[in-house]
């Protein structure tokens, strides 16, 4: 299915926002429900790209890392265990 038709689909009301659908590569897929754990590592890998890549004040050492380097740093400080997304 083509974008157009399906924002057309969503302008006639036919899927709503809370309609836990997405379209990839012209299908429609149902989404898998959130859990708390897919919550909890989402929270834990949003924290550590904040860390890595996000922030106000600047930080020589992090910006002469490369990308792989600044989130495998994010994570050792934030204490998330890189092999399972999660906090000891």
């Amino acid at each position: 299915m083509p974008r157009s038709r399906y924002d057309q689909l969503v302008e006639a009301g036919i899927f709503g926002p809370d309609d836990r659908i997405e379209l990839l590569d012209g299908l429609l897929v149902a989404q898998e429900p959130q859990g708390e754990r897919h919550a909890t590592v989402v929270g834990l890998v949003r924290a550590a790209l904040e860390k890595a890549f996000g922030g106000a004040r600047a930080d020589a050492e992090r910006d002469r890392q490369r990308p792989e380097q600044r989130l495998r740093s994010a994570c050792i400080d934030l204490k998330i265990d890189l092999k399972t997304l999660t906090r000891p």
